[in-house]
């Protein structure tokens, strides 16, 4: 079985948010850097990423 490819920085912002060193609205600031796609925010959140307007 293949293993799924992750961005670089991925484990280091689950590690954060599975300890609640983060927050929600934190991996959606990864996402919005680049440092995770908005998959990994699902994969690490467990929930789709809300898109604001503006």
């Amino acid at each position: 079985m293949a293993s799924k490819k992750h961005s670089v920085r991925f484990t280091t912002v689950k590690h954060h948010y599975d300890r609640a060193i983060w927050s929600k609205a934190m991996v959606a600031k990864a996402v919005s850097l680049g440092h995770i796609t908005e998959a990994e925010y699902e994969e690490i959140c467990g929930s789709a990423l809300e898109k604001t307007e503006g």
